[in-house]
């Protein structure tokens, strides 16, 4: 009879072997407790926690690894799991994606204990954030619960799962199912009985079988291999016949048993064998499964037999090999050059002599190419050169030549570790000298090809030298004297360190992917295309070069490319690999997500180092990667001719620790569109308004334009693709923090057109235009500079970058935008000072007004509070008149009473003391006056927009141009700034233009960013008709007919 119920030991699962109606027989699950993970680490294994939800929460969505499904939570209830019966949860990394996080708690639950709150969410970021924990949590069940509602789209719990006990008695408890019911034919559960056993099991860990290690590792799939496992309590009296062993489903006829050791002959290793039958199983009786403590065992022909090809004919030069599923292959020799080779099943390189592979297609269908695993690295030295001309050999559909194709299946390459792959100079290293001494203590060994990033201006000061000694893993000497000077010291400014020590990355690798001799001579390297479309895939590239690759002018022919592969968590890594002399990009992710691309360096490659193509890219994570010597490339796409070193084209990923160490333009550049490009159009996503995902503790230098760009624009919002309106504004802040850029031709960082953002503890020195340039503040949005450093020159400023500074407006600090929404907050300014047409100032208003210089006016307000100068004299630069208000919330800025407002001279305004820290004239307010944006735009007759208009006070007149801007909404007019009183006979501004037109028709603004300090008093001289009015503007009546002054409150 079948039983039918549950048998539990230890509260875990016993699974029912044969029963009837008076005796079950089951087999005893494994009691892995925590006593047991150091000796056996890999029993233990970190896993995303399966378990069954709390009670009364069955939620969907949060836990289905799509961001695009979520919950929508209240406070009475919180959303996680308890772990499967009989389990014990040890903690160790959180990931969660979600809304309205703040303030929400992470807590566990041990057994029938109470909740507790182990970690608190502050200002979480927009998309995933991860949290590592140090400290040690142990759970029977992982919730999150908040005080407020919230949106939760996904949450997992990471960590090593236990038997939950510590006792090797174990109770046994038995539950059981009487009867069928005939009607619905259910078991009727409510007449369920469990009844606990009288006896128990005990375990031993002197009565466990481990095999720790098997030999040989690996014999031909014909069977008739003599395998040993060897290991401990096998059983003093077991024999032959009370030992069981399976290798991949297959028998190994036991032969001998000892308690040390094991004896078998395996046999004739199926093809049509299933994925669960893979692995080593050795079972003895009465003792149970023995725990394997060693690599499994592998069915392999070698690739040197004859006994392994059909006919005995090893594949010579130019063949076409297939190896078909269900076949694994062990490369143990260096075949000759063959033309094309299919891997439908195993191939794997032996690693007991170097080996060379050459090939023209090296293509992937569902199999696995293997080289090393990630517990035992390959050690030999492994060359895989591609073979190939431009335009003479036929391509592949969608993979085309010379290339490594995946399509489905896995391509696992583990190279042997490098530490560290780059690291940082200790000391300067000066022109001539053959010796360099680095920060961290190296592995790397004489005949390693290293590269030295400039420390300059120019990008192209990168160096490579062959090491020829190393002394105690620092210094590092070669025969080629130095060009160029690398600089290498961490200075110190305002009590701040600023690390502009130049970096050193490590090309060489064991395991070497590389074009073919030729490749140089048409720019037509190697390349590897990973493409699945709907199928299983794995990539795994730990420690490998990749150089002479890519196909220049070739859309698609990268280094390393991920193609279109969608969403793929924990199955694509690229770790510790160079790639380097790329004659088309690095590493590509191309509508692909959750890629990680970690401790790489990118050498002299053209275009885009690492590029993520379309904009639908998101929750990639790139961290501690170098890249330097990125050329510009007019032959890929139109914006390869601004080179940067990283281009993402969607904002929300995980940037950390990157070192964009010298490009012919760029270090980093987002450039998000507003729904993603070519085949990923959709207009279900918005690339410019996904939040930012994390950006922080990167650096860039020596770039040929910007260390940092955004460019267009970006404007985060909590519904991405929703319309703009008072439920879906800007709501969603970024923050950018911990980036330091220094010696770039051109500006720090440069944000064209953003919202919403916050820029953190920035760092910049050196840069020849401006530290940070924020051009436009999206309207009705907010931007700021908060705790940063901006400094004019470091110790290592040479005479002719000061002299030679490429902006006509020489150094800046910060270029304040076109717009209202910006302030300061916590900014230090250092060194600005001396001739003023080198060292300009501090800060400079109005960024973009030179585009049409005057035309363009502003007016806008810049909020600081907090700002200090360090060995500065020119604090600030008014570029045009009317360009800012500089509104002093705490009197720091101009060391005054908190209130005041710093602007410019002019002759229509109230006369306050001079400010001598500004050129060319500035002045500061008293804060009980307040001055504001006034716009007069939408004129008739048209012709006075071409002509001058008048501004007079009581304090003298102006003559204003027309405003021809196109960043923000009030076109084709005429913008000043006017002050507000509560005597409109002292205070009021009369407006006339300067020929002898009147203004029939008009729209008038007045900014209220600073309060108003009274009202604004306008006068005209003849009536017209104010219409139009915007809804963000003041409220403003039609002037009377008889009285052609009126108020504006």
């Amino acid at each position: 009879a079948e039983y039918m119920g549950d048998i539990t030991v230890c509260g875990s699962e016993c699974d029912v072997i044969s029963s009837n109606y008076r005796r079950v027989v089951c087999s005893s699950p494994a009691l892995l407790q925590m006593s047991y993970e150091s000796k056996y680490p890999d029993l233990f294994p970190t896993i995303d926690f399966p378990g069954r939800n709390l009670e009364n929460a069955n939620y969907v969505g949060w836990r289905d690894d799509d961001t695009s499904t979520y919950v929508y939570l209240d406070t009475r209830l919180g959303v996680g799991l308890y772990l499967d019966n009989g389990k014990l949860g040890r903690l160790t990394s959180v990931k969660y994606f979600g809304r309205l996080l703040d303030g929400a708690q992470l807590q566990y639950i041990r057994d029938d204990g109470a909740w507790t709150t182990f970690y608190t969410i502050n200002n979480p970021d927009i998309g995933w954030n991860t949290l590592l924990l140090n400290n040690t949590i142990y759970g029977t069940g992982f919730r999150i619960i908040n005080s407020i509602n919230f949106y939760l789209h996904e949450l997992h719990f990471y960590g090593v799962s236990y038997t939950n006990t510590a006792n090797m008695d174990c109770p046994v408890n038995v539950t059981v199912l009487p009867y069928l019911n005939k009607w619905n034919n259910n078991y009727d559960r409510a007449a369920t009985r469990s009844k606990s056993v009288a006896g128990k099991v005990t375990y031993s860990d002197n009565l466990s079988p481990v095999v720790n290690s098997i030999n040989p590792t690996n014999g031909t799939q014909a069977g008739g291999t003599r395998v040993e496992f060897t290991g401990s309590n096998f059983g003093q009296f077991t024999t032959v016949s009370m030992v069981n062993v399976t290798l991949d489903g297959a028998p190994c006829v036991v032969q001998s048993v000892t308690p040390t050791s094991i004896v078998c002959i395996t046999s004739v290793r199926p093809f049509d064998f299933q994925p669960g039958q893979l692995g080593t199983k050795v079972f003895v009786k009465d003792l149970g499964y023995a725990l394997i403590n060693t690599d499994d065992y592998r069915y392999e022909n070698s690739w040197s037999s004859s006994l392994t090809w059909k006919d005995g004919i090893i594949p010579r030069k130019d063949d076409f090999v297939v190896i078909t599923k269900g076949r694994n292959i062990l490369l143990d020799v260096s075949p000759p050059s063959l033309l094309f080779l299919e891997v439908e099943g195993d191939l794997r390189f032996a690693d007991d002599q170097d080996i060379q592979l050459q090939i023209k297609y090296l293509f992937i269908r569902g199999g696995r190419l293997l080289i090393g695993t990630q517990k035992k690295p390959h050690q030999h030295l492994v060359t895989i050169t591609l073979n190939g001309r431009r335009d003479v050999d036929r391509e592949l559909p969608i993979y085309g030549s010379k290339v490594i194709a995946l399509r489905g299946g896995s391509i696992e390459l583990y190279g042997k570790p490098r530490t560290p792959t780059w690291t940082r100079l200790s000391t300067t290293a000066a022109k001539g000298s053959t010796y360099i001494s680095v920060r961290d203590t190296t592995d790397w060994t004489v005949g390693d090809v290293i590269v030295i990033a400039p420390s300059g201006l120019s990008f192209a000061e990168a160096e490579t030298r062959t090491i020829t000694s190393v002394e105690q893993g620092k210094k590092l000497s070669f025969t080629d004297p130095l060009l160029f000077d690398h600089y290498g010291e961490i200075e110190v400014h305002d009590g701040q360190n600023v690390d502009m020590s130049s970096e050193v990355g490590l090309l060489s690798r064991n395991i070497v992917i590389q074009g073919d001799s030729d490749s140089w001579k048409d720019q037509f390297g190697a390349h590897m295309m990973f493409h699945s479309p709907s199928l299983d895939m794995k990539v795994m590239l730990f420690y490998i070069e990749v150089r002479y690759a890519g196909q220049h002018g070739k859309l698609g022919r990268y280094p390393i490319h991920f193609h279109l592969e969608g969403n793929r968590e924990g199955q694509t890594q690229v770790t510790g690999c160079s790639v380097h002399h790329s004659y088309n990009r690095a590493i590509v992710i191309h509508d692909t997500n959750y890629v990680k691309v970690t401790d790489n360096v990118m050498y002299n490659t053209m275009g885009h180092a690492l590029f993520t193509e379309d904009g639908n890219e998101r929750h990639n994570h790139v961290e501690h990667n170098l890249g330097l010597y990125s050329q510009a490339s007019g032959a890929e796409l139109a914006h390869d001719v601004l080179t940067s070193t990283f281009w993402f084209a969607n904002p929300l990923n995980t940037v950390i620790n990157n070192a964009a160490a010298g490009a012919s333009h760029i270090g980093f550049w987002y450039s998000p569109p507003t729904h993603p490009r070519a085949r990923s159009y959709t207009e279900n996503q918005c690339p410019d308004r996904d939040p930012f995902g994390i950006f922080t503790g990167n650096t860039a230098h020596s770039n040929g334009m910007n260390g940092f760009w955004m460019f267009p624009g970006h404007f985060p919002r909590e519904d991405p693709c929703g319309a703009q309106n008072s439920s879906n504004p800007f709501l969603i802040t970024s923050t950018i923090s911990g980036f330091t850029t220094w010696k770039n031709k051109k500006n720090g960082m440069e944000w064209v057109e953003l919202a919403g953002h916050i820029l953190d503890k920035i760092i910049t020195v050196d840069n020849l235009d401006t530290g940070v340039e924020v051009a436009d503040v999206a309207w009705g949005s907010t931007v700021e500079i908060r705790n940063s450093l901006i400094i004019a020159r470091s110790k290592n400023n040479k005479p002719e970058e000061t002299e030679n500074a490429a902006s006509f407006r020489g150094v800046l600090g910060i270029t304040t935008p076109k717009t209202e929404g910006f302030s300061l907050s916590g900014v230090t300014f250092v060194g600005y000072k001396g001739v003023t047409s080198t060292f300009k100032s501090a800060m400079f208003t109005c960024c973009r007004c030179w585009n049409d210089c005057e035309s363009e006016m502003g007016a806008f307000t810049v909020k600081t509070d907090r700002i200090r100068f360090v060995d500065t004299t020119n604090k600030i630069y008014f570029g045009w008149p009317h360009n800012h208000l500089m509104l002093d919330l705490d009197g720091t800025l101009t060391d005054t009473k908190a209130g005041s407002t710093l602007m410019p001279q002019l002759s229509h305004l109230p006369q306050c003391p001079p400010f001598a820290s500004v050129y060319p004239n500035g002045q500061v307010c008293d804060p009980s006056l307040s001055f504001h944006r006034f716009v007069l735009f939408g004129i008739k007759p048209t012709e006075i927009q071409l002509s001058g208009l008048n501004v007079s006070t009581s304090t003298g007149v102006y003559t204003i141009v027309p405003d021809n801007s196109h960043k923000h909404p009030y076109l084709n007019g005429f913008s000043t700034l006017v002050a507000a009183n509560n005597d409109p006979n002292k205070g009021s501004s009369t407006f006339y233009p300067t020929t002898l037109e009147s203004i029939k028709t008009a729209n008038v603004y007045i900014g209220k960013t600073m309060p108003f300090k009274g009202s604004v008093w306008l006068k005209f001289p003849s009536k017209f008709e104010i219409n139009n009015l915007d809804v963000h503007s003041l409220s403003i009546s039609q002037c009377p007919e008889q009285d052609p002054m009126y108020s504006a409150l």
